[in-house]
């Protein structure tokens, strides 16, 4: 299962962008929230100062998960709480790593796009 979560976090690498040398990626992943960890951990390990946000659904909710590496601009929570929102529940965690979800699994690619752009925004100073 590693290795699968580590080839999922190969080709999604390849789409992460780079902010005030930040690196920004997010993605959605088949499998709950411990996939969603194992892959967001992956990236993190891969991309050093960086921001993740993975999706999942698991059964008839999404799952969000934000990890925030070596930047302090950005808050994991916050990331969480955003497109937690979106899905219609609630998250939260530490600046470094938090988790939500709810029940709008249809909003769940708007919600991480959410997450992105007010990571993006805090980089840019906005």
């Amino acid at each position: 299962e590693e290795e699968l979560a580590s080839l999922r976090s190969e080709q999604v690498l390849t789409a992460a962008r780079e902010v005030g040398g930040t690196k920004l990626v997010s993605t959605i992943v088949e499998g709950g929230a411990e996939e969603a960890k194992r892959v967001a951990d992956a990236l993190a390990a891969r991309l050093g100062r960086s921001v993740v946000v993975v999706g999942a659904r698991d059964a008839e909710r999404a799952i969000v998960v934000a990890k925030v590496v070596d930047e302090p601009r950005v808050s994991a929570g916050d990331l969480v709480r955003l497109a937690s929102a979106a899905l219609g529940g609630k998250g939260g965690g530490r600046p470094t790593f938090a988790q939500g979800g709810g029940p709008a699994w249809q909003a769940l690619p708007h919600a991480i796009e959410s997450a992105i752009a007010h990571a993006e925004g805090r980089l840019k100073g906005a």
